[in-house]
């Protein structure tokens, strides 16, 4: 009994020990968010792993809201498995849980994307705001347009 038990704790603390060497696969990524024209409202942030999901084909793999204060803005994606990521984000000033537009489509608030890609005629491509996340701790800054 006494065999079983040793064999038991050091198979217990070998296991242990290489859970505790193994490379992480989840970090933790914080976005700060620049450039707001006020402490209005709040952002409102989208986090994909697809062009499906930062398009709202699908639901995005995180959809978050940041308080503002000091015309900044930040939030901690926390336990991330590694892997491709986009974001996208607006500064929702009025608080009516819509990216407003004007009659021709153009934003009436202020918007940005991963890698600060900015598009023509709309929004950038897939491959413009995608990016990696391998990290245990990353961070970002976005830059918001209006």
């Amino acid at each position: 009994m006494k065999k079983l038990a040793s064999l038991l704790i050091i198979a217990f603390m070998t296991h242990a020990q290489l859970a505790i060497s193994e490379e992480p696969t989840v970090g933790t990524l914080i976005l700060h968010v620049s450039n707001l024209k006020n402490d209005n409202g709040e952002v409102r942030i989208a986090l994909a792993r697809s062009k499906e999901e930062l398009d709202f084909k699908k639901l995005p793999l995180k959809l978050v809201r940041a308080e503002i204060r000091d015309r900044k803005a930040e939030w901690a994606f926390v336990d991330l498995p590694f892997g491709e990521y986009a974001i996208k984000l607006y500064h929702d000033e009025n608080g009516n849980e819509v990216f407003d537009r004007n009659f021709l489509g153009i934003p009436k608030e202020g918007y940005g994307f991963s890698n600060n890609a900015k598009g023509r005629f709309g929004p950038p491509a897939y491959d413009q705001v995608k990016f990696t996340f391998n990290e245990f701790q990353a961070e970002m800054t976005i830059k918001v347009i209006y």
